[in-house]
């Protein structure tokens, strides 16, 4: 009903959006203030794909209008990992997405790395079309491991190193996780 809900419900997806925007803001925004270099690492996972999709577009576009430290146009998230990305379908805002991963000062995108992750046994994800990684600039990574019942919880996504060893990277440095 969620997922319902985030499609059908006008006044839903923007109590949403307007939580998660305010949210992401007031992290964000003091991170700034003493005018240090910011990095940050976004992670979502299935309905909160959709709601960071289309989030992370409107927070962007916004953004992209002010000169403020965290426009497009300046810095970019290190890395956005899409676990079960239902954004696809479920997510408003269309293909021309900020959610894309691009080059420094590119204002067509807003991170440098976009994973998106895929269960092989993962119900809900395979009812998703596949993106166009090309179009998304996205890498997509493949797990098929069954470790819980639960193919689809965050967690058991979290718990195959295809998926956890490059978000541990992306978030505290590539020498996190050696061979």
């Amino acid at each position: 009903s969620d997922g319902a809900a985030w499609r059908a419900d006008a006044s839903c997806r923007y109590e949403v959006r307007r939580h998660v925007g305010a949210e992401l803001r007031a992290t964000l925004l003091p991170l700034a203030e003493d005018g240090a270099p910011v990095s940050a690492v976004f992670a979502a996972h299935s309905l909160g794909t959709a709601v960071a999709h289309d989030v992370l577009d409107d927070l962007g576009r916004r953004w992209l209008a002010t000169r403020g430290p965290f426009s497009p146009r300046r810095w970019r998230w290190r890395a956005a990992f899409m676990l079960a990305d239902v954004s696809r379908l479920l997510a408003v805002g269309g293909p021309e997405s900020l959610l894309r991963a691009g080059p420094e000062g590119d204002p067509a995108s807003w991170t440098r790395r976009l994973y998106e992750v895929r269960h092989a046994w993962d119900p809900i994800d395979r009812a998703v079309p596949k993106a166009d990684p090309l179009r998304r600039g996205s890498k997509r990574l493949d797990v098929g491991h069954a470790w819980r019942a639960n193919v689809h919880s965050f967690g058991h996504y979290l718990e195959h190193p295809a998926v956890h060893i490059p978000l541990l990277r992306a978030a505290c440095g590539s020498g996190t996780v050696t061979r």
